[in-house]
Protein backbone atom coordinates (compact mmCIF):
# COMPACT_ATOMS: atom_id res chain seq x y z
CA UNK A 1 0.00 0.00 0.00
CA UNK A 2 3.15 2.16 0.88
CA UNK A 3 4.00 1.53 -3.00
CA UNK A 4 0.83 2.81 -4.58
CA UNK A 5 0.72 6.13 -2.20
CA UNK A 6 3.99 7.37 -3.18
CA UNK A 7 3.35 6.04 -7.08
CA UNK A 8 0.48 8.92 -7.03
CA UNK A 9 3.00 11.72 -7.93
CA UNK A 10 6.39 13.49 -6.57
CA UNK A 11 6.12 14.80 -3.43
CA UNK A 12 3.74 11.55 -1.72
CA UNK A 13 5.59 9.90 1.02
CA UNK A 14 4.58 7.09 3.30
CA UNK A 15 5.47 6.10 6.64
CA UNK A 16 4.71 2.67 7.39
CA UNK A 17 4.27 1.12 10.98
CA UNK A 18 3.42 -2.46 12.52
CA UNK A 19 1.27 -1.77 15.87
CA UNK A 20 -1.28 0.64 17.35
CA UNK A 21 1.11 1.62 19.84
CA UNK A 22 3.53 2.58 17.07
CA UNK A 23 0.80 4.53 15.19
CA UNK A 24 -0.30 6.49 17.84
CA UNK A 25 3.29 7.55 18.98
CA UNK A 26 3.57 8.63 15.58
CA UNK A 27 0.60 10.66 15.04
CA UNK A 28 2.21 12.51 18.72
CA UNK A 29 5.34 13.73 16.77
CA UNK A 30 4.61 14.40 13.04
CA UNK A 31 2.01 15.51 10.80
CA UNK A 32 0.11 13.20 7.77
CA UNK A 33 -2.49 14.44 5.62
CA UNK A 34 -4.06 10.79 5.59
CA UNK A 35 -3.99 7.73 7.74
CA UNK A 36 -4.19 4.23 5.72
CA UNK A 37 -5.06 1.48 8.39
CA UNK A 38 -5.30 -2.03 7.06
CA UNK A 39 -7.90 -3.85 9.39
CA UNK A 40 -6.84 -7.18 9.79
CA UNK A 41 -7.90 -8.78 13.05
CA UNK A 42 -6.54 -10.39 15.39
CA UNK A 43 -2.45 -8.89 14.14
CA UNK A 44 -3.79 -5.00 13.74
CA UNK A 45 -7.48 -3.78 14.72
CA UNK A 46 -8.75 -0.80 13.09
CA UNK A 47 -11.61 0.38 15.80
CA UNK A 48 -9.33 0.54 18.27
CA UNK A 49 -6.74 3.26 16.78
CA UNK A 50 -9.64 4.97 15.19
CA UNK A 51 -11.62 5.51 18.57
CA UNK A 52 -8.52 6.56 19.89
CA UNK A 53 -7.45 9.56 17.38
CA UNK A 54 -10.89 10.38 17.60
CA UNK A 55 -11.35 10.54 21.79
CA UNK A 56 -7.59 12.78 21.66
CA UNK A 57 -9.23 15.34 19.06
CA UNK A 58 -7.16 14.55 16.10
CA UNK A 59 -9.13 14.97 13.03
CA UNK A 60 -6.39 13.49 10.49
CA UNK A 61 -8.92 11.91 7.75
CA UNK A 62 -8.42 8.11 7.60
CA UNK A 63 -8.97 5.44 5.34
CA UNK A 64 -10.11 1.89 6.49
CA UNK A 65 -8.70 -1.01 4.30
CA UNK A 66 -10.31 -4.16 4.78
CA UNK A 67 -11.39 -7.70 3.77
CA UNK A 68 -13.20 -8.07 6.64
CA UNK A 69 -15.80 -5.17 6.17
CA UNK A 70 -19.42 -5.72 7.32
CA UNK A 71 -22.50 -2.95 8.05
CA UNK A 72 -21.78 -2.86 11.67
CA UNK A 73 -18.04 -1.88 11.07
CA UNK A 74 -18.80 0.56 8.52
CA UNK A 75 -21.65 1.98 10.34
CA UNK A 76 -19.57 2.33 13.72
CA UNK A 77 -16.27 3.87 11.49
CA UNK A 78 -18.45 6.35 10.22
CA UNK A 79 -19.70 7.21 13.01
CA UNK A 80 -16.06 7.88 14.15
CA UNK A 81 -15.58 10.12 10.90
CA UNK A 82 -13.91 7.77 8.45
CA UNK A 83 -13.00 9.19 5.29
CA UNK A 84 -13.21 6.51 3.18
CA UNK A 85 -13.84 2.93 2.97
CA UNK A 86 -12.05 0.46 1.14
CA UNK A 87 -12.57 -3.32 0.12
CA UNK A 88 -9.65 -5.53 -0.20
CA UNK A 89 -12.29 -8.19 -2.34
CA UNK A 90 -12.07 -6.08 -5.63
CA UNK A 91 -9.81 -5.59 -7.98
CA UNK A 92 -7.02 -2.93 -8.77
CA UNK A 93 -6.55 -2.32 -4.91
CA UNK A 94 -3.77 -0.11 -5.91
CA UNK A 95 -5.33 1.91 -8.01
CA UNK A 96 -8.91 2.51 -5.82
CA UNK A 97 -6.50 3.36 -2.74
CA UNK A 98 -4.19 6.28 -4.46
CA UNK A 99 -7.79 7.56 -5.38
CA UNK A 100 -9.20 7.34 -2.04
CA UNK A 101 -6.15 9.13 -0.69
CA UNK A 102 -5.79 11.79 -3.22
CA UNK A 103 -9.66 12.74 -2.58
CA UNK A 104 -9.27 12.46 1.11
CA UNK A 105 -6.49 14.50 0.98
CA UNK A 106 -8.13 17.47 -1.21
CA UNK A 107 -11.25 17.46 1.18
CA UNK A 108 -9.32 17.60 4.40
CA UNK A 109 -7.36 20.85 2.55
CA UNK A 110 -10.44 22.22 1.59
CA UNK A 111 -11.87 21.84 5.14
CA UNK A 112 -8.37 23.41 6.64
CA UNK A 113 -8.50 26.47 4.30
CA UNK A 114 -12.66 26.50 5.47
CA UNK A 115 -11.28 27.32 9.20
CA UNK A 116 -8.37 29.47 8.03
CA UNK A 117 -10.78 31.48 6.23
CA UNK A 118 -13.95 31.64 9.29
CA UNK A 119 -10.76 32.54 11.84
CA UNK A 120 -10.09 35.45 9.50
CA UNK A 121 -13.43 36.23 8.80
CA UNK A 122 -13.59 36.30 12.66
CA UNK A 123 -10.54 37.94 13.12
CA UNK A 124 -11.88 40.82 10.79
CA UNK A 125 -15.27 40.92 12.44
CA UNK A 126 -13.13 41.35 15.98
CA UNK A 127 -11.28 44.35 15.24
CA UNK A 128 -14.43 45.97 13.72
CA UNK A 129 -16.05 45.67 16.54
CA UNK A 130 -12.74 46.13 19.09
CA UNK A 131 -12.44 50.06 16.90
CA UNK A 132 -16.47 50.67 17.07
CA UNK A 133 -15.92 50.24 20.70
CA UNK A 134 -12.72 52.29 20.72
CA UNK A 135 -14.25 54.92 19.02
CA UNK A 136 -17.98 54.71 20.69
CA UNK A 137 -17.11 53.82 24.20
CA UNK A 138 -13.54 53.67 25.17
CA UNK A 139 -12.63 56.85 23.78
CA UNK A 140 -14.98 58.95 25.80
CA UNK A 141 -14.31 57.41 28.99
CA UNK A 142 -10.22 58.01 28.89
CA UNK A 143 -11.26 61.64 28.17
CA UNK A 144 -13.85 61.63 31.09
CA UNK A 145 -11.39 60.15 33.41
CA UNK A 146 -7.95 61.72 32.09
CA UNK A 147 -9.63 65.19 33.10
CA UNK A 148 -9.98 64.96 36.35
CA UNK A 149 -6.88 62.82 36.98
CA UNK A 150 -5.00 65.33 35.54
CA UNK A 151 -6.60 68.33 37.81
CA UNK A 152 -5.75 66.10 40.61
CA UNK A 153 -1.79 65.70 39.56
CA UNK A 154 -1.81 69.19 39.53
CA UNK A 155 -3.20 70.56 42.10
CA UNK A 156 -1.39 67.90 44.50
CA UNK A 157 1.86 69.32 42.61
CA UNK A 158 0.91 72.77 43.38
CA UNK A 159 0.55 72.22 47.13
CA UNK A 160 3.61 70.24 47.59
CA UNK A 161 5.69 72.89 45.97
CA UNK A 162 4.14 75.84 46.50
CA UNK A 163 3.05 76.26 50.22
CA UNK A 164 -0.25 78.35 50.61
CA UNK A 165 -2.52 79.26 53.23
CA UNK A 166 -4.51 77.36 55.16
CA UNK A 167 -7.78 78.17 53.06
CA UNK A 168 -6.42 77.59 49.87
CA UNK A 169 -5.27 74.31 51.13
CA UNK A 170 -8.26 73.24 52.23
CA UNK A 171 -10.05 74.54 49.23
CA UNK A 172 -7.53 72.26 46.90
CA UNK A 173 -8.15 69.11 48.75
CA UNK A 174 -11.46 69.66 48.49
CA UNK A 175 -11.45 69.75 44.13
CA UNK A 176 -9.11 67.06 44.82
CA UNK A 177 -11.71 64.90 46.82
CA UNK A 178 -14.55 65.62 44.05
CA UNK A 179 -12.74 64.60 41.37
CA UNK A 180 -11.78 61.45 43.31
CA UNK A 181 -15.27 60.94 43.99
CA UNK A 182 -16.28 61.34 40.50
CA UNK A 183 -13.95 58.87 39.05
CA UNK A 184 -15.11 56.31 41.56
CA UNK A 185 -18.71 57.18 40.28
CA UNK A 186 -17.81 56.75 36.57
CA UNK A 187 -16.40 53.50 37.75
CA UNK A 188 -19.64 52.15 39.35
CA UNK A 189 -21.17 53.25 36.03
CA UNK A 190 -19.40 51.61 34.38
CA UNK A 191 -19.35 48.46 35.82
CA UNK A 192 -23.80 49.12 36.20
CA UNK A 193 -23.56 49.55 32.61
CA UNK A 194 -21.72 46.41 31.88
CA UNK A 195 -23.67 44.15 34.35
CA UNK A 196 -26.81 44.72 32.62
CA UNK A 197 -27.53 40.70 32.02
CA UNK A 198 -30.82 39.39 30.42
CA UNK A 199 -33.85 39.59 32.42
CA UNK A 200 -37.12 37.76 32.58
CA UNK A 201 -40.03 39.14 31.21
CA UNK A 202 -43.03 38.98 33.63
CA UNK A 203 -46.58 40.50 33.67
CA UNK A 204 -46.53 43.57 35.54
CA UNK A 205 -49.11 46.43 36.47
CA UNK A 206 -47.65 49.54 36.06
CA UNK A 207 -49.84 51.58 37.68
CA UNK A 208 -49.68 49.81 41.13
CA UNK A 209 -46.31 49.39 40.42
CA UNK A 210 -45.38 53.26 39.55
CA UNK A 211 -47.68 53.99 42.49
CA UNK A 212 -45.25 51.90 44.74
CA UNK A 213 -42.20 53.49 43.81
CA UNK A 214 -43.76 57.55 43.72
CA UNK A 215 -44.96 56.61 47.24
CA UNK A 216 -41.41 55.64 47.94
CA UNK A 217 -39.21 58.11 46.37
CA UNK A 218 -41.36 61.04 47.65
CA UNK A 219 -39.74 61.23 51.49
CA UNK A 220 -36.22 61.51 49.83
CA UNK A 221 -37.12 63.70 47.60
CA UNK A 222 -38.97 65.89 50.26
CA UNK A 223 -35.59 66.25 52.44
CA UNK A 224 -34.08 68.12 49.04
CA UNK A 225 -37.17 70.28 49.07
CA UNK A 226 -38.61 69.01 45.86
CA UNK A 227 -42.22 67.85 45.85
CA UNK A 228 -43.13 64.67 44.04
CA UNK A 229 -46.63 64.71 42.19
CA UNK A 230 -48.12 61.22 40.55
CA UNK A 231 -51.04 61.64 37.85
CA UNK A 232 -51.88 57.83 37.22
CA UNK A 233 -55.11 55.88 35.68
CA UNK A 234 -57.10 53.91 38.43
CA UNK A 235 -56.82 51.39 36.02
CA UNK A 236 -54.23 48.38 35.94
CA UNK A 237 -51.63 49.36 32.63
CA UNK A 238 -50.83 45.57 31.80
CA UNK A 239 -47.02 45.20 30.60
CA UNK A 240 -44.53 42.82 30.04
CA UNK A 241 -41.15 44.30 31.43
CA UNK A 242 -37.96 43.10 33.42
CA UNK A 243 -38.54 44.75 36.89
CA UNK A 244 -35.42 45.95 37.87
CA UNK A 245 -34.98 47.19 34.73
CA UNK A 246 -37.92 49.39 34.41
CA UNK A 247 -36.92 50.69 37.92
CA UNK A 248 -33.51 51.19 36.99
CA UNK A 249 -35.11 53.71 34.10
CA UNK A 250 -37.48 55.58 36.60
CA UNK A 251 -34.67 55.78 39.16
CA UNK A 252 -32.06 57.46 36.74
CA UNK A 253 -35.14 60.03 35.49
CA UNK A 254 -35.94 60.95 39.00
CA UNK A 255 -32.45 61.56 40.44
CA UNK A 256 -31.75 63.29 37.34
CA UNK A 257 -34.20 65.49 37.66
CA UNK A 258 -34.09 65.74 41.69
CA UNK A 259 -30.44 67.26 40.86
CA UNK A 260 -31.04 69.39 37.95
CA UNK A 261 -33.75 71.06 41.11
CA UNK A 262 -31.46 71.36 43.33
CA UNK A 263 -28.40 72.08 41.32
CA UNK A 264 -30.85 74.84 39.73
CA UNK A 265 -33.08 75.93 41.39
CA UNK A 266 -32.84 74.84 45.34
CA UNK A 267 -36.22 73.10 44.88
CA UNK A 268 -39.28 72.74 42.92
CA UNK A 269 -41.30 69.97 41.38
CA UNK A 270 -40.84 66.77 39.76
CA UNK A 271 -44.98 65.41 37.68
CA UNK A 272 -45.06 62.09 36.73
CA UNK A 273 -48.51 61.25 34.48
CA UNK A 274 -49.17 57.75 32.68
CA UNK A 275 -51.74 57.39 30.36
CA UNK A 276 -53.33 54.60 28.73
CA UNK A 277 -53.40 54.49 24.79
CA UNK A 278 -54.41 51.93 22.04
CA UNK A 279 -51.66 49.57 22.05
CA UNK A 280 -48.93 51.17 24.67
CA UNK A 281 -48.49 53.09 27.86
CA UNK A 282 -46.91 56.83 27.72
CA UNK A 283 -45.29 57.40 31.14
CA UNK A 284 -44.11 61.77 31.33
CA UNK A 285 -41.18 62.67 33.80
CA UNK A 286 -41.31 66.14 34.14
CA UNK A 287 -40.02 69.08 36.29
CA UNK A 288 -39.58 72.97 35.92
CA UNK A 289 -36.05 72.51 36.39
CA UNK A 290 -33.72 75.20 34.42
CA UNK A 291 -33.84 73.19 31.55
CA UNK A 292 -31.19 71.38 28.87
CA UNK A 293 -28.93 73.14 26.92
CA UNK A 294 -30.72 73.19 22.93
CA UNK A 295 -27.19 72.03 21.95
CA UNK A 296 -27.16 68.74 24.27
CA UNK A 297 -30.43 67.69 23.66
CA UNK A 298 -29.87 65.63 20.57
CA UNK A 299 -26.91 63.68 22.05
CA UNK A 300 -28.83 63.71 24.99
CA UNK A 301 -29.43 59.09 24.98
CA UNK A 302 -25.87 58.50 23.56
CA UNK A 303 -23.10 57.27 25.92
CA UNK A 304 -21.29 59.94 28.29
CA UNK A 305 -23.71 62.59 27.06
CA UNK A 306 -24.66 64.73 30.57
CA UNK A 307 -27.28 67.78 31.03
CA UNK A 308 -25.20 68.34 33.89
CA UNK A 309 -23.69 72.44 34.28
CA UNK A 310 -21.17 70.86 36.16
CA UNK A 311 -20.60 67.42 34.84
CA UNK A 312 -21.53 66.36 38.38
CA UNK A 313 -22.91 62.96 36.16
CA UNK A 314 -21.06 60.45 34.18
CA UNK A 315 -23.95 60.87 31.41
CA UNK A 316 -24.64 56.55 31.21
CA UNK A 317 -27.69 57.08 33.36
CA UNK A 318 -29.77 58.28 30.18
CA UNK A 319 -28.19 55.88 27.49
CA UNK A 320 -29.64 53.23 29.95
CA UNK A 321 -32.64 54.67 30.17
CA UNK A 322 -33.02 54.22 26.35
CA UNK A 323 -31.16 51.01 25.95
CA UNK A 324 -33.75 49.44 28.09
CA UNK A 325 -36.85 51.07 27.08
CA UNK A 326 -35.85 49.87 23.12
CA UNK A 327 -35.64 46.95 24.42
CA UNK A 328 -38.85 46.47 25.62
CA UNK A 329 -39.95 47.65 22.24
CA UNK A 330 -40.58 51.32 23.31
CA UNK A 331 -39.26 54.67 22.77
CA UNK A 332 -38.25 57.59 24.80
CA UNK A 333 -38.14 61.61 24.15
CA UNK A 334 -36.69 64.26 25.45
CA UNK A 335 -37.87 67.74 25.24
CA UNK A 336 -36.78 70.85 27.01
CA UNK A 337 -36.80 75.01 26.94
CA UNK A 338 -34.15 76.59 28.70
CA UNK A 339 -35.41 78.31 32.41
CA UNK A 340 -38.69 76.19 32.02
CA UNK A 341 -37.42 72.76 32.88
CA UNK A 342 -37.94 69.47 30.96
CA UNK A 343 -39.52 66.31 29.76
CA UNK A 344 -38.80 62.76 28.92
CA UNK A 345 -41.91 60.82 27.50
CA UNK A 346 -41.81 56.93 27.49
CA UNK A 347 -43.90 54.88 25.55
CA UNK A 348 -43.75 51.00 26.47
CA UNK A 349 -46.17 48.68 24.35
CA UNK A 350 -49.24 46.95 26.40
CA UNK A 351 -49.16 43.22 27.10
CA UNK A 352 -50.41 42.69 24.13
CA UNK A 353 -48.46 44.81 22.09
CA UNK A 354 -44.93 42.96 22.61
CA UNK A 355 -42.30 43.85 19.75
CA UNK A 356 -42.01 40.91 17.24
CA UNK A 357 -39.13 38.89 15.89
CA UNK A 358 -39.35 37.79 12.65
CA UNK A 359 -37.25 34.42 12.15
CA UNK A 360 -35.95 32.41 8.83
CA UNK A 361 -35.06 29.05 10.03
CA UNK A 362 -36.36 25.93 8.36
CA UNK A 363 -35.32 23.22 10.92
CA UNK A 364 -38.42 22.82 13.55
CA UNK A 365 -35.94 22.49 16.43
CA UNK A 366 -34.59 25.09 16.13
CA UNK A 367 -37.38 26.96 15.77
CA UNK A 368 -38.96 26.15 18.91
CA UNK A 369 -35.46 26.80 20.55
CA UNK A 370 -35.20 30.24 19.33
CA UNK A 371 -39.14 30.95 19.84
CA UNK A 372 -38.57 30.03 23.64
CA UNK A 373 -35.53 32.24 23.83
CA UNK A 374 -37.07 35.60 22.34
CA UNK A 375 -40.00 34.84 24.62
CA UNK A 376 -38.46 34.70 27.65
CA UNK A 377 -36.75 38.22 26.32
CA UNK A 378 -40.20 39.73 26.14
CA UNK A 379 -40.71 39.10 22.35
CA UNK A 380 -43.04 37.83 20.00
CA UNK A 381 -42.63 35.61 17.26
CA UNK A 382 -43.22 35.46 13.27
CA UNK A 383 -41.34 32.03 12.60
CA UNK A 384 -41.39 31.03 8.96
CA UNK A 385 -39.01 27.83 7.27
CA UNK A 386 -38.80 29.18 3.61
CA UNK A 387 -37.24 32.99 2.66
CA UNK A 388 -40.12 32.86 -0.03
CA UNK A 389 -43.14 33.22 2.85
CA UNK A 390 -41.08 35.90 4.21
CA UNK A 391 -40.60 37.82 1.03
CA UNK A 392 -44.38 38.11 0.22
CA UNK A 393 -44.62 39.78 3.84
CA UNK A 394 -41.84 42.24 3.53
CA UNK A 395 -43.89 45.32 2.23
CA UNK A 396 -46.07 45.48 4.70
CA UNK A 397 -44.49 43.65 7.71
CA UNK A 398 -43.67 45.18 10.98
CA UNK A 399 -40.65 43.75 13.25
CA UNK A 400 -38.89 45.35 15.63
CA UNK A 401 -35.97 42.07 14.87
CA UNK A 402 -35.23 40.18 12.60
CA UNK A 403 -33.24 36.47 12.14
CA UNK A 404 -32.63 35.30 9.41
CA UNK A 405 -30.75 31.29 8.28
CA UNK A 406 -28.62 32.23 5.67
CA UNK A 407 -29.44 28.12 4.58
CA UNK A 408 -32.83 28.06 5.08
CA UNK A 409 -34.39 25.30 2.63
CA UNK A 410 -35.68 26.83 -0.88
CA UNK A 411 -35.00 30.88 -0.79
CA UNK A 412 -32.29 31.64 2.28
CA UNK A 413 -31.62 34.13 4.18
CA UNK A 414 -29.01 36.05 1.64
CA UNK A 415 -31.71 36.53 -0.81
CA UNK A 416 -33.90 38.16 1.95
CA UNK A 417 -31.27 40.27 2.98
CA UNK A 418 -30.41 41.77 -0.50
CA UNK A 419 -34.31 42.25 -0.73
CA UNK A 420 -34.61 44.40 2.82
CA UNK A 421 -31.18 46.14 1.79
CA UNK A 422 -33.33 47.45 -1.70
CA UNK A 423 -36.58 47.74 -0.28
CA UNK A 424 -36.63 48.19 3.68
CA UNK A 425 -33.84 49.72 4.88
CA UNK A 426 -35.44 50.12 7.80
CA UNK A 427 -34.61 46.43 9.06
CA UNK A 428 -30.81 46.79 8.11
CA UNK A 429 -29.77 47.57 11.65
CA UNK A 430 -32.79 45.40 13.26
CA UNK A 431 -31.48 42.34 11.57
CA UNK A 432 -28.68 39.66 12.38
CA UNK A 433 -27.76 36.45 10.18
CA UNK A 434 -27.33 33.33 11.81
CA UNK A 435 -25.05 30.51 9.78
CA UNK A 436 -23.67 27.43 9.89
CA UNK A 437 -20.90 28.16 6.91
CA UNK A 438 -19.61 31.23 8.18
CA UNK A 439 -16.64 30.87 5.47
CA UNK A 440 -19.46 30.94 2.62
CA UNK A 441 -18.30 33.66 -0.20
CA UNK A 442 -21.69 35.42 0.13
CA UNK A 443 -21.75 35.56 3.45
CA UNK A 444 -18.28 37.44 3.19
CA UNK A 445 -19.11 39.50 1.02
CA UNK A 446 -22.06 40.27 2.47
CA UNK A 447 -20.37 41.51 5.75
CA UNK A 448 -17.69 43.53 3.95
CA UNK A 449 -20.56 45.61 1.96
CA UNK A 450 -22.97 45.97 4.79
CA UNK A 451 -21.66 44.62 8.52
CA UNK A 452 -24.69 42.94 10.19
CA UNK A 453 -23.91 40.98 13.49
CA UNK A 454 -23.62 37.19 12.47
CA UNK A 455 -23.43 34.10 14.71
CA UNK A 456 -22.16 30.92 13.29
CA UNK A 457 -23.88 27.82 14.92
CA UNK A 458 -23.57 26.14 16.86
CA UNK A 459 -24.26 29.39 19.39
CA UNK A 460 -25.01 29.66 22.83
CA UNK A 461 -27.97 31.16 24.32
CA UNK A 462 -25.99 33.36 26.40
CA UNK A 463 -24.57 34.88 22.61
CA UNK A 464 -28.29 34.63 21.36
CA UNK A 465 -29.31 36.93 24.20
CA UNK A 466 -26.34 39.24 23.74
CA UNK A 467 -26.40 40.22 19.81
CA UNK A 468 -31.01 40.50 19.67
CA UNK A 469 -30.65 42.82 23.11
CA UNK A 470 -27.80 44.81 20.97
CA UNK A 471 -29.98 45.23 18.36
CA UNK A 472 -33.16 45.96 20.71
CA UNK A 473 -30.99 49.08 22.56
CA UNK A 474 -29.48 50.30 19.02
CA UNK A 475 -32.58 50.77 17.22
CA UNK A 476 -35.80 53.28 17.81
CA UNK A 477 -38.27 50.89 19.59
CA UNK A 478 -41.02 51.62 17.56
CA UNK A 479 -41.55 48.84 14.73
CA UNK A 480 -41.21 49.94 11.23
Amino acid sequence: MCAAIEAIGEGWKAVHVDSEEECLSTLETRTFSTLVIDHSPPQIDAMPILREIRGRGWAVPVILVTALGNEQLISEALGLKLSEYVPKDRENLAARLSQAVVRSTASYSKKLQAISAMSRMRVQMARRTHQNLLDGFVAPIIHDIRNPIFYILGMADQLLTQPEDQETLRHGLTKIIQKAEWINELVERLLLFARQDAEERVRMDLTAWLSTLLTREAGAMHLHNVRLISDLPPDPTWIRAAPRAIEQVFQNLLANAVEALVQGRAGGVITVRLRLETSRAEVIVEDNGPGIPPEILPQLFRPFATSAKKKKGTGLGLSIVAGIVREHGGRVQAESELGHGSRFTLWIPLEHERPVALVLEDDESMQKLIQSQLESLGLRTEIYGDGAQVLSKLDQGHWNLVILDMRASQVGGLAVFEEILRSRPDLVDRTMIVSGCIEDRGLQDLMEKTPVPCLSKPYSIRDLHDVVRFLLRSTDGEQH
